[in-house]
């Protein structure tokens, strides 16, 4: 598997672009080529996938590739690694998954759950003091 020159153009303006913390909030900052070149990058034998879930767990951080988590091709390739993770692998997929759902917008519906300050967590706390 080769990038196009194209991609990796895409792929080190993804590094410059993570190498600034402090832009991590703009999401106009992560291109349709760099996703382009990310989901090239899915299709790298098991073997040599740890760089892969390791960028995408630092992609999951930022505000603009947080919708990689969402695309179906990114989902296929994790659920496709998960069964043949070695340790390492397996941490940065979990990493990358708690990433992401940091990140990622709420749902209407989640966005109406109760809140860890309201009355049930309270009662619940109270019943498991220990």
């Amino acid at each position: 598997m080769a990038l196009d020159s194209e991609q990796l153009s895409a792929l080190s303006r993804v590094f410059e672009m993570l190498k600034d913390t402090s832009r991590f909030h703009d999401a106009s900052s992560f291109t349709v080529e760099m996703e382009d070149a990310i989901l090239r990058l899915l299709s790298w034998p098991h073997e040599e996938f740890v760089p892969i879930l390791d960028l995408l767990r630092c992609l999951a951080l930022h505000s603009g590739s947080v919708s990689l988590g969402e695309h179906l091709k990114v989902r296929e390739s994790l659920c496709r690694q998960a069964p043949r993770a070695n340790d390492t692998n397996a941490m940065l997929l979990l990493m990358f998954l708690c990433n992401w759902t940091a990140k990622r917008d709420r749902t209407l519906s989640e966005k109406k759950l109760e809140t860890p300050e309201d009355k049930g967590y309270l009662m619940f706390v109270s019943c498991t003091n220990f």
